[in-house]
């Protein structure tokens, strides 16, 4: 996007934005825009957070839970990842008994496998990782739940006053 006229403003998301030219580049400076500041107003004496708060905070928890849930949440790759770890173990394992010439059967390698610090430790890290991604995501609802609340006392308040 270009700027190019001094005072060049815009609206996004409730702000008017106002571009202008200084010998370094073009810089934006944000100003509210009187109707949300009313809304925020009015928010306040209800006792209730502001939206663009509200729409921060939750946008940083999706941030935060994206990573997770990519990982952990559903068609995440962490069963590919398990079964990765998984098999490279038992290919060690099953190196170790060719080397000491020892025959071993698949059920021995899969115990194994299953018994190693590093498939433990893996398993550890995928639980912590799963319960941090149910606790952002409850975050995430509950945020979603404020959200409309707000929006439902705005709708019943502006029936209340015929508008």
């Amino acid at each position: 996007m270009r700027f190019g006229a001094v005072g060049l403003g815009m609206a996004l998301y409730g702000s008017v934005w106002f571009g202008f030219l200084t010998m370094k580049g073009y810089h934006i400076m944000q100003t509210p825009d009187p109707v949300y500041a009313k809304m925020t107003e009015i928010e306040s004496r209800m006792g209730l957070p502001s939206l663009e708060s509200t729409l921060a905070k939750r946008q940083e928890l999706v941030e935060e839970s994206a990573m997770l849930r990519a990982k952990y949440g559903p068609w995440g790759v962490w069963d590919a990842v398990r079964k990765s770890r998984l098999s490279a173990i038992k290919m060690e394992c099953r190196a170790r008994a060719v080397e000491a010439s020892r025959k071993v059967t698949e059920a021995y390698l899969d115990d194994e496998a299953h018994a190693d610090d590093r498939y433990v430790a893996l398993i550890e890290e995928a639980t912590l990782g799963k319960a941090r991604l149910t606790e952002l995501e409850a975050k995430i609802e509950e945020t979603d739940a404020i959200i409309r609340r707000g929006d439902m006392l705005g709708r019943y308040l502006t029936a209340e006053m015929h508008l």
